[in-house]
């Protein structure tokens, strides 16, 4: 395992932005209902969340490598909102402030509450490339949302990269079917995989949780 990876897997946990729990009737319950043996909460501070700015910085980093590596071409770079902006800024951050950074705007209150368009285009021209960025996939809803919102501008979607697919929705394949390219740092299984690696889990925990995963495809 790379070093910088280690550091914000370790970062993440300590900040309880990962937790398990597979204690008997134990659990988090999801949005969706379901009563989840682990959770993820990818959000800073001011929307509801617990990443510090070095996880933040530390995981737009790696996403700035893994689209080098990847070779994602794009003109510009958005981050879905709320969660994805943090990192889209330390994604810009690390790239040197190359490509402009892109706002996406929402509207409406609650269950009515979309990404309705893109309020700042980084004085870019129609046609460029915008690469998507954000926490978690698990539903479609915000990408596609994203993704209509800078079509409608004019703009092209160079891809959708986020940190963790939960490996629980449809999002990867979509978003692939809206011709969209789709891309994620880390898997949920390989995640945890690699959280197991770090001693955070037993082999019999890691076993659990990947029943549960299976069990909801």
């Amino acid at each position: 395992m790379k070093p910088e990876l280690e550091e914000v897997l370790i970062r993440l946990w300590d900040e309880e932005a990962v937790k398990i729990d597979l204690s008997p009737g134990g659990g988090f319950k999801l949005k969706s209902g379901i009563l989840s043996p682990f959770y993820l909460n990818l959000r800073v501070p001011e929307n509801g969340g617990a990443l510090s700015e070095e996880s933040v910085t530390g995981i737009g980093t790696l996403m700035h490598r893994y689209a080098d590596i990847t070779k994602i071409e794009f003109d510009g770079i958005a981050g879905i909102p709320r969660a994805g902006e943090p990192f889209a800024k330390a994604f810009w951050e690390a790239d040197a402030r190359r490509h402009p950074l892109l706002t996406l705007r929402k509207e409406g209150e609650g269950i009515t509450r979309r990404i309705a368009g893109v309020s700042d285009r980084g004085g870019l021209p129609s046609g460029s490339h915008i690469l998507l960025i954000d926490d978690l996939a698990t539903r479609r809803d915000t990408k596609l949302e994203a993704v209509h919102a800078i079509r409608n501008a004019d703009f092209r979607v160079a891809a959708v990269l986020v940190l963790v697919d939960r490996g629980q929705g449809r999002a990867g394949a979509d978003l692939r079917k809206e011709g969209v390219e789709y891309y994620s740092l880390l898997p949920v299984k390989e995640l945890f995989r690699l959280y197991q690696e770090l001693r955070y889990m037993d082999d019999e925990e890691l076993e659990e949780i990947f029943a549960f995963l299976d069990s909801q495809k």
